[in-house]
């Protein structure tokens, strides 16, 4: 009798052992609960954490939780004699449904708007970017800020050339009959910031001189040459590699305003300068 209770034990608990390993993976039901509780929850991209995103072929912006201090830190940077350039980016394959240009500056515009920047204080456009910058599926960023000088003697602007390469160019305006430009604080000041950055970067500085329609063709050329060499010896005095700086003269060949009244030939009477990698 005693061995055949100690037999039925023995089966007794080789039965339980077998029933822990195999049905309860040798755990019980609360620490299997504890066991799904560990594995972490899968989670998307959290859009409030960007302060300005968009949509695949929509204009509308996304703004996050960090908008408003966003916004507050780009127009509080904007000096009096500065407008801010909004660049808005799109792709070819979006749709534009928008009555703009194209849907790069309608998403330019609708963020002026958030920002209560003022039309004459903003210059809006837009540039064409690969589809692999943008995202079909999730929202992106699509919209580049840039403080640029605006007064009547300096304006920046940016210029997209043949191979969508964006480079920054200034135009530098010069009185009536005149290569002496550089008797004024606020140009030498811009200069002088200028030099400072292509001598850190190594870029090269391209200038072209223009002028006004009065006079002769020949005097024009030289006049216009004589108006990226004055700029270019500023720049030299101030630590810039000769061979760094390329000049030209396209005299009154190319007007950007009107040479029937003073207003236009005053525009036309400059030099531009490009930054070139």
């Amino acid at each position: 009798m005693r061995i055949f209770i100690i037999i039925l034990w023995l089966l007794l608990g080789v039965g339980y052992w077998y029933c822990a390993s195999e049905c309860c993976d040798g755990r019980t039901t609360t620490e299997q609960v504890s066991e799904v509780e560990k594995v972490p929850p899968i989670t998307s991209r959290v859009v409030a954490d960007d302060p300005l995103l968009f949509r695949w072929s929509d204009r509308n912006p996304i703004y996050g939780k960090n908008w408003n201090r966003y916004k507050d830190s780009i127009a509080g940077s904007l000096k009096d004699n500065q407008i801010l350039q909004i660049t808005g980016l799109y792709s070819r394959n979006e749709e534009n449904k928008t009555s703009f240009e194209n849907l790069g500056i309608a998403r330019a515009d609708s963020v002026r708007r958030a920002m209560n920047i003022a039309e004459d204080r903003a210059r809006l456009l837009g540039r064409i970017v690969p589809d692999s910058r943008l995202d079909r599926n999730n929202p992106f960023e699509a919209i580049v800020f840039s403080n640029m000088v605006n007064s009547d003697k300096i304006k920046e602007e940016t210029v997209v050339d043949n191979n969508n390469q964006v480079r920054k160019r200034t135009t530098i305006y010069f009185p009536f009959n005149s290569t002496n430009k550089l008797n004024d604080g606020e140009v030498e000041s811009y200069l002088n910031e200028v030099a400072s950055s292509v001598k850190a970067s190594g870029e090269r500085v391209q200038l072209v001189g223009h002028t006004d329609n009065v006079g002769d063709n020949a005097s024009n050329q030289d006049l216009g040459l004589a108006r990226a060499q004055v700029i270019k010896n500023y720049l030299i005095s101030r630590g810039v590699n000769p061979n760094k700086i390329l000049t030209q003269s396209r005299g009154e060949a190319q007007p950007i305003a009107s040479n029937n009244d003073a207003s236009g030939r005053a525009k036309n009477r400059r030099t531009e300068l490009t930054i070139i990698k």
